[in-house]
């Protein structure tokens, strides 16, 4: 079995997948292809890995290079979980938001600075696509690239891969903070915390906007309990605690976000516009400085491992003792065990007051040859309201990127439900281009010929 991952530099990601894969009976003998277009990062990842392959005893066959046409042919999965100047953007749309009176606290998946990571996302990924089309049709295309959804959308709409979009944010860290409500705290090491079979769920949305309104386990309901600990969790938080924002949203709603942090740039409701902001939860705006301090730090210390100065154990102890979801993910798969987990996948009518050709999350068990997604329903009334900008706006900006028309672009931008005018949206769509004309895609030429 091969397994290739496109954008193997990600310091999120490979790290945590290799040693998934490395700690599996089913893949720790795999074949496993790196590719990433930054040399340096291709080297050091690669060599990296295969100490951590070692580390655990294991005999994955790993190979690394920049030319992703090279890796591809015999690939049984390919991973795509690459971005181009991912953290600087970020950093130039919240402070664009920011002049508009917006606050975002990363602008990654949501606010008008999403549709640009669209804009400059979508023709990438198509063209990585279209190679996997022409060097290895049959594989299974596993999507890390945010947004995740739309991204979704747009392989399978506009290709014939064998193709699933996933966000790891539902994987472990929401049945921990579940057992840790009830008041049965869990290490992040225990199965129970990635088993999504274990509890079961009302649960559905859009990726980083996805809710849970029930929760039973052996036919116990669990949803008031959980209620009263995110109640009390919150009135004994700081103010700048997402919590306050996950039970206020829930308080309303009667549906919980375990996501706070993506939460808040959905909805208008924690942007200090309120009459208590003393009260209420308010973003802040996401620290550049911060990310880039800790990402330089991780690539030291994956230099000083390469070089001998550093065991692998204390280079992966950022990481905690959690594995990377895609690992378990391809195990199921290539093992037939049908496991469960969150997956972006295109509605149909899985969802039913939601779009049909719109990527929603839900959870699907993953056998070898099939998944099956049990259906939903429709959202709880109010929800589903809130939802409905998201994927016009997602959709626009994705028929933005597609024909490089400004004014789709501008109508994405102005069915945001933080973005207070339309002069706001057209200036912030022309203060964004102007910043990103190097990666947004030749499609825009007309705009700058104009």
């Amino acid at each position: 079995m091969k397994v290739t991952v496109i954008g193997s530099g990600s310091i999120f990601f490979t790290r945590q997948m290799v040693r998934g894969m490395a700690t599996s009976e089913a893949l720790r003998n795999a074949e496993l292809a790196l590719v990433d277009i930054d040399e340096r990062k291709c080297v050091q990842m690669g060599r990296f890995c295969q100490k951590i392959s070692d580390f655990y005893g294991a005999n994955l066959k790993i190979t690394y290079t920049t030319d992703r046409k090279a890796a591809l042919p015999g690939s049984d999965y390919v991973v795509l979980t690459f971005a181009q100047y991912n953290y600087h953007y970020r950093e130039t749309g919240t402070i664009l938001a920011k002049n508009h009176g917006i606050n975002l606290v990363s602008g990654e998946t949501a606010g008008p600075s999403a549709v640009f990571r669209i804009l400059r996302t979508v023709a990438p990924v198509l063209e990585v696509a279209r190679d996997i089309e022409a060097l290895c049709p049959q594989a299974v295309v596993i999507n890390y690239v945010n947004p995740t959804n739309v991204i979704g959308t747009a392989l399978t709409r506009y290709t014939k891969l064998n193709t699933y979009a996933f966000c790891d944010g539902f994987y472990g860290g929401m049945n921990r903070r579940i057992f840790r409500l009830l008041g049965e705290p869990r290490d992040e090491r225990d199965p129970l915390c990635t088993d999504l079979t274990h509890f079961d769920y009302k649960l559905g949305g859009l990726n980083h906007f996805t809710f849970l309104w029930g929760l039973t386990r052996g036919g116990e309901d669990l949803w008031g309990r959980v209620k009263d600990a995110l109640r009390a969790e919150a009135g004994a938080a700081e103010p700048g605690s997402h919590v306050r924002a996950e039970w206020d949203f829930c308080e309303a709603f009667d549906a919980w976000n375990p996501l706070g942090g993506h939460l808040v740039e959905y909805v208008r409701y924690f942007q200090g516009k309120g009459g208590d902001p003393q009260r209420d939860f308010v973003v802040s705006k996401w620290d550049l400085n911060k990310r880039i301090r800790w990402m330089k730090h991780v690539w030291f210390e994956i230099e000083a491992c390469n070089a001998g100065k550093l065991p692998v154990g204390e280079t992966m102890r950022d990481v905690g003792g959690a594995n990377e979801m895609v690992a378990d993910l391809i195990e199921s798969m290539t093992c037939d065990q049908g496991r469960t987990f969150t997956v972006n996948i295109r509605n149909g009518s899985t969802i039913t007051n939601l779009p049909t050709d719109t990527h929603v999350e839900v959870l699907g068990r993953f056998y070898k040859d099939r998944v099956e997604v049990p259906p939903v329903g429709d959202l709880p009334r109010g929800l589903a309201g809130l939802m409905h900008p998201v994927i016009d706006e997602q959709e626009l900006a994705l028929e933005a990127a597609m024909t490089g028309n400004l004014e789709t672009a501008i109508r994405a931008v102005a069915c945001d439900p933080l973005v207070m005018s339309l002069s706001d949206a057209r200036r912030l769509v022309h203060e964004h281009l102007a910043l990103e004309e190097t990666h947004v895609g030749n499609v825009w030429d007309t705009y700058w010929a104009a």
